[in-house]
């Protein structure tokens, strides 16, 4: 996976989100700024309740001081 998006380089720079269809998995990718959360999943999935659970978890974490915390001290500035 991470060899299949650096090799795309700049087309996927503006991207905010992705999906990738495998025959064996399906993986969701969200750039959240402060961190790119990646799950992995079976190819059944229904990636629209896929995304609404992911923004549910995302709107937590962003309202807990902790995870912010956390999400600040481990942050890598991106090139």
């Amino acid at each position: 996976v991470f060899k299949l998006l650096s090799s795309a380089g700049d087309a996927i720079s503006g991207l905010r989100e992705g999906v990738i269809h495998y025959s064996q998995r399906k993986i969701f990718i969200l750039d959240l700024e402060q961190a790119i959360l990646i799950v992995i999943c079976t190819p059944s999935v229904d990636i629209s309740l896929l995304r609404m659970t992911v923004n549910v978890v995302v709107t937590t974490w962003r309202a807990d001081s902790k995870t912010q915390k956390a999400l600040q001290a481990n942050f890598v500035e991106r090139f």
